[in-house]
């Protein structure tokens, strides 16, 4: 009698795997997305909309020191294009998010062990157990902020993908096409997001000297990605140079700060309050995680000191993932501190990299039994995974909701939209906040331009504001005869703006109203408040970028 032979099966539990990924990331974007949706998660939305619809205005966006080039403009560009969806193509890009990084995790750890099966496999459960953490009390947004575009979760998809060519280099010896793909890879990630830097481009380096150091010819895989490292960044300087050259964008320092000694012991002293807060499931997370990593670690080198029968591959390949896992640990944390970007429970945002990369380290640990399992054995050992894949994804698709996975139309937003209609308002400011909030999620057409809340060294507030912005946003434009014009701003939308200072600029309104939770002033001389905020525009679009848009 023929018995069905497991192997003959092996692309089953993938493909559950990743049904099971792709349910959680819905029912995760079920919870989150219509109720914490803000101008933050939906700028990389309206650019992707200006980049397909009004692409002679992107060159003025003002854009963070990550502008998120790749993948997420990128992808989420291509969804809305590919799709024509609107409200539900950042849900969409959430799942190839999660899609993706748990493809670069199975090539990972394919390429650290060519020799074993079930890498894939692997890489989807590392990922399904990430996203499952959305589950828990108060975790839902961390894991949904990893998946989104533009926070930071598209430099690990670019990072695992990075260590995965980097692995290969160990194992499968040089390759020209792929030390092409590795150089433009980091490229594109550094132009994108700093943080890979700390990631990948370090870390990676250290993790080649350190796994081939008892080789003969260690300094090849080192040479030939530090080869890519200077190229990427060269690549780098020239994108930056052309930009400035051709003034496309405008992009916001990465030191904002001074790393002076008292801001370095005060965010260190934010970081670990807030980390035993709202954030404790995820910190235990994060501390196992990375504590299995350094056992295993530690451990091997332990077998390998005392002469033990230790085989050169292992070796190798667990002193390449502790060290990229554990430095990059370091590096994020240490730079958090240096650079004083932490200064409240959102900056979590940042720490996306601890909680991903050392359960995909962990994940080439895993084994089966020693013991040989015969094929009923082994068939009977795959069914119950199958059976176990296949009732959770039934559990999380069962809250999956359709109607929760697009653009919600909120009660204040409804309200500022009634508030306008009624008084024929059409053209307003706001602070950033209500910025994307208001003029993406409103059916009524009217539009708001941001001014800044508060000031700095730089800036005064309630001057306009181009963070995470278009500076062409605030000016008017005839899509058919391509002419640029002044609009007419009649009212302001102050919540969160700086009365005294609104009223300095441009004057006590001629009627204060409030509409539900929104305090809008009625401007009393809208030419004068138009012509204030005009001058900072032309300010911002100084030379020939504002001769080009024809006011005077």
């Amino acid at each position: 009698m023929m018995t069905a032979h497991p192997t003959r099966f092996r692309w089953v539990l993938p493909a559950l795997a990743t049904a099971l990924l792709v349910a959680q990331v819905l029912a995760l974007g079920t919870r989150h997305f219509p109720e914490q949706v803000n101008s933050d998660d939906l700028y990389p939305y309206v650019f992707s909309q200006d980049l397909l619809h009004h692409a002679s205005s992107v060159p003025g966006w003002t854009l963070s020191s990550a502008p998120y080039y790749f993948p997420d403009f990128t992808l989420l560009t291509l969804v809305i294009a590919a799709t024509g969806w609107a409200g539900a193509s950042i849900p969409t890009y959430a799942v190839f998010s999660a899609l993706l990084l748990a493809l670069a995790a199975g090539w990972l750890l394919k390429a650290i062990e060519p020799a074993r099966d079930g890498a894939w496999l692997r890489g989807l459960l590392a990922v399904n157990a990430i996203v499952a953490l959305g589950f828990l009390p108060f975790l839902d947004r961390w894991i949904w902020w990893q998946l989104a575009p533009g926070f930071h979760g598209g430099a690990v998809i670019v990072t695992v993908a990075a260590a995965a060519l980097a692995a290969m280099e160990i194992n499968r010896g040089p390759s020209g096409v792929r030390w092409v793909a590795l150089t433009f890879l980091l490229g594109l990630g550094m132009a994108s997001d700093s943080f890979v830097i700390l990631e990948a481009v370090v870390p990676l380096t250290a993790a080649l000297i350190w796994s081939t150091k008892d080789r003969a010819d260690f300094v090849t895989p080192v040479r030939r990605f530090l080869g890519a490292v200077a190229v990427s960044f060269a690549l780098l300087l020239l994108t930056k140079l052309y930009l400035a050259w051709r003034q496309i964008f405008f992009t916001a320092r990465v030191f904002r700060y001074s790393p002076t000694p008292l801001r370095i012991l005060t965010t260190m002293g934010a970081w670990w309050h807030d980390l035993w807060g709202e954030r404790l499931l995820m910190t235990i997370w994060i501390v196992a995680g990375l504590f299995l990593v350094g056992l295993w670690w530690w451990g091997v080198e332990r077998q390998s000191l005392r002469q033990k029968n230790v085989a050169k591959e292992k070796l190798e390949r667990i002193r390449f993932l502790g060290t990229w896992t554990l430095s990059s640990a370091v590096l994020v944390v240490g730079a958090l501190w240096f650079m004083g970007y932490w200064h409240d429970i959102s900056n979590a945002r940042y720490l996306v990299p601890l909680q991903t990369f050392p359960w995909i380290a962990a994940a080439a640990w895993v084994r089966m039994p020693k013991r040989r399992l015969g094929p009923k054995a082994q068939a009977g050992a795959l069914a119950v995974l199958g059976a176990v894949l296949v009732s959770f994804a039934i559990w999380a698709g069962s809250s999956v909701r359709r109607e929760r996975l697009v653009f919600p139309y909120p009660a204040d937003v409804a309200t500022l939209d009634d508030f306008c209609r009624d008084r024929h308002l059409t053209r307003g400011l706001s602070d950033y906040w209500t910025l994307h909030y208001f003029n993406t999620l409103g059916r009524e057409g009217a539009r708001l331009s941001a001014l800044r809340a508060t000031a700095n060294s730089t800036y005064p507030a309630s001057v306009a504001s181009f963070w995470n912005n278009n500076v062409y946003g605030f000016l008017d434009h005839d899509d058919v005869a391509q002419k640029w014009s002044r609009p007419n701003y009649t009212f302001i939308v102050v919540n969160r703006l700086d009365e005294p200072s609104l009223r300095a600029r441009y004057g006590n309104p001629r009627e204060v109203v409030q509409a539900g939770p929104w305090k809008i002033w009625i401007l009393a001389d809208p030419a004068a408040a138009t012509s204030r905020v005009l001058e900072d525009v032309r300010q911002r679009l100084r030379g020939r970028r504002w001769d080009a848009v024809g006011l005077n």
